[in-house]
């Protein structure tokens, strides 16, 4: 190697060569392994050969140079940026990752003190800590941190700062090792920011949301059946969260809110909350209608959006809910559903009560004009034997059809709108006076006989004009089915609730399936009379009608071939229109 060494000298003679050599052939007396380091120069004439012991110290010197650039290497290619400042933050060295941190090169920051490279704000800080290392306070410190890049952008970072001993001049010497934490940063910050929206959006929302946990577990086991999670999850999921718009719903406050379990939530309709479970564990979400009670003890209705929660592991940890009250939507589609069955049936009812009327009328002036064309014939012919037999049956088609007009009239009245009652106190002496005079040729001409038991000044508070079209129609009613040689009888019984009056017949009396039929609006055939009398039914409607606007009732009793009773009340207390 020495000989190797000697050739290499010769060869570029202006050159120092230098070659280590660890060979057995150097031995001590103790016959240790020795180490020299040879240098060879050329000196014009001679190749001088310097040879220096590289064993014991000496090899501690070498070794300490070895470790010096294994140090440099790994201080080069450390991941994160390590920085040597002076006592007052000059940056004597630093790495190329702190360097490309802050995009400069590493040549461009010796020189620059640390406090340069620093966002202001994070300056006051920097400048305590070490003023507390120097005085001996502190040996070390770790905070996060913010520099500026070449750029202004801003880089946050992890920052550790030591202090070294004092050097042989008595000054100190920092070490700064830092850490880029930007994007994680970053990535918090936009985290946070989510979180943040979220939580406003959670608590501002005027939908009720809610958080269900179990009680007892942070998770469901999964080797349970369908029906054990089910009833598991609905004895212990409990509210853990809420926000403000859900207490509101319920009438509850936050402290009565929480800890309010699935089971006292759905306490109305169980089986629809297990139900509900047992979609959200089969499907994963499930979007029910449910009932709820609110604090003061009215029913709620809510319309709920429910989805399953889960951990990392895919187990059941509970659910998130939204519930949304539309009691009000509800009682407003109710209340539709029924005005629109009201409509209907009053549609239905008109289109029956007209099609019968068209009919009906058609019958009596039909019968009015052949009957008068023959008395018309009599005449020319001198011939009046006929002549008071046909005015007979004008005279019948006449009343009838006064009648049916008086109370198509009524009813036509009763279906315009602004129709009220005008009450006043009715003596209904009187008016079944005017009744009897009314139709004292009907009841004489079939030998039917109308007999009235009211009490002496028995009033009532009513509309007038209604009494009489009610009563005016029960009595023309039991004229028509009644036999001749019968009775037909009106009883007034008054108490300080209410009056009843009863008109009463011994004609041919009905079924309980044609009772059924008498007040409704369906299409029925009416029989006809004793004396083979039309009908309509359009005067029972009335008095249906008329009956429950005063707030009354009313209802009939019958007995085949016996006759029927016709029963109404009026309350004492006049009802408001």
């Amino acid at each position: 190697e020495i000989y190797k060494l000697v050739q290499a000298t010769f060869a570029t003679p202006n050159e120092i060569h230098e070659q280590q050599i660890l060979s057995n052939v150097y031995a001590t007396k103790e016959n240790t392994v020795s180490k020299i380091g040879v240098t060879a120069q050329f000196d014009g004439q001679h190749v001088l050969l310097f040879i220096e012991d590289l064993s014991n110290n000496t090899l501690t010197t070498y070794r300490l140079k070895e470790s010096n650039e294994k140090f440099y290497s790994i201080f080069n290619h450390a991941p994160y940026g390590i920085v040597f400042t002076d006592e007052i933050g000059q940056i004597i060295e630093l790495n190329l990752a702190f360097a490309k941190m802050i995009g400069f090169k590493p040549s461009d920051l010796v020189g620059t003190n640390l406090l340069d490279l620093t966002f202001p704000e994070d300056i006051e800080r920097d400048v305590h800590t070490m003023e507390a290392m120097k005085t001996g306070t502190k040996q070390e410190a770790t905070y996060e941190k913010r520099f500026i890049h070449r750029n202004k952008e801003i880089r946050w970072s992890e920052l550790k700062i030591s202090i070294l001993p004092l050097n042989e001049k008595g000054l100190h010497h920092f070490v700064v090792v830092v850490n880029d934490t930007t994007e994680r940063h970053n990535l918090q910050e936009q985290i946070e920011e989510r979180q943040l929206m979220l939580n406003l959006f959670f608590e501002q929302s005027l939908e009720g949301f809610f958080f269900m946990n179990f009680a007892n577990s942070q998770h469901l086991e999964e080797q349970l059946s369908l029906e054990q999670k089910i009833q598991y999850s609905y004895e212990n999921l409990i509210i853990t969260r809420n926000n403000r718009a859900l207490e509101m719903l319920y009438g509850y406050d936050e402290s009565q809110m929480i800890g309010l379990s699935m089971k006292s939530l759905f306490s109305l309709d169980s089986d629809l909350a297990k139900e509900l479970l047992g979609n959200l564990f089969t499907t994963g979400n499930a979007k029910p209608d449910t009932k709820h009670i609110h604090k003061n003890g009215f029913m709620l209705r809510f319309e709920g959006n429910y989805i399953i929660l889960r951990n990392r592991k895919q187990r059941v940890i509970g659910i998130f809910g939204i519930q949304r009250d539309i009691s009000e939507k509800h009682r407003t589609i109710e209340l539709l559903k029924h005005q629109n069955r009201k409509i209907n049936e009053s549609n239905n009812a008109k289109d029956n009560f007209f099609s019968i009327i068209a009919h009906d009328l058609k019958s009596p002036f039909n019968a009015i004009y052949g009957f008068s064309q023959l008395i018309a014939e009599a005449g020319n012919n001198k011939d009046f034997s006929q002549v008071v037999a046909y005015s007979e049956h004008i005279v019948k088609a006449s009343q009838f059809s006064v009648e049916l007009i008086d109370n198509l009239l009524e009813w036509a009245r009763t279906q315009r709108d602004g129709i009220y009652i005008e009450t006043t106190k009715v003596n209904i002496g009187e008016v079944m006076q005017q009744i009897s005079n009314l139709m004292a040729i009907q009841y004489t001409s079939k030998e039917v006989e109308l007999r009235v038991k009211i009490p002496e000044n028995c009033t009532i508070n009513a509309d007038k004009n209604m009494i009489f079209t009610i009563l005016r129609n029960l009595c023309s009613n039991a004229l028509k089915f009644s036999f001749p040689n019968s009775i037909v009888e009106m009883i007034v019984i008054q108490n300080a609730i209410q009056t009843e009056v009863t008109i009463s017949d011994t004609g041919i009396g009905m079924t309980s399936s044609e009772i059924a039929l008498l007040f409704g609006n369906e299409n029925k055939t009416m029989k006809p009379g004793t004396a083979n009398e039309k009908g309509t039914g359009l005067g029972l409607k009335l008095c249906y009608e008329f009956v429950k606007m005063h707030g009354g009732e009313i209802w009939a009793e019958s007995t085949p071939g016996l006759g029927s009773s016709f029963h109404f009340t009026i309350p004492s207390t006049p009802q408001e229109a």
